[in-house]
């Protein structure tokens, strides 16, 4: 294997796993400590992805592949950052008024 197949595969990782099981433990556990929040974040990474490219699959009668599997986590990461930004404006409002 070459060095950017092996840079490719972690890219993938950190994209498809570690990077969405991040904002989506940040988003449903934000107070606690950071290794729950990881491992929290990555249980529900490796049931939410999967499932949600094969039902995405199934919808659109086609196989499941990179394409795919990078969109929905393309979608997670945008879903958890907008809802860290509502939280964000939400709390500058409150001390605001």
């Amino acid at each position: 294997m070459t060095i950017l197949k092996w840079a490719y595969f972690l890219f993938a990782f950190f994209y498809v796993l570690w990077a969405p099981g991040y904002v989506l433990g940040k988003m449903f556990y934000p107070r606690e400590r950071l290794a729950v929040r990881m491992v929290v974040g990555l249980v529900l990474t490796v049931t939410v992805v999967p499932l949600a490219c094969f039902g995405l699959a199934m919808a659109f009668r086609t196989n499941v592949s990179e394409l795919l599997i990078f969109s929905v986590a393309s979608a997670i990461l945008l879903a958890g950052m907008f809802v860290q930004l509502g939280r964000l404006r939400k709390k500058t409002g409150a001390l605001e008024e």
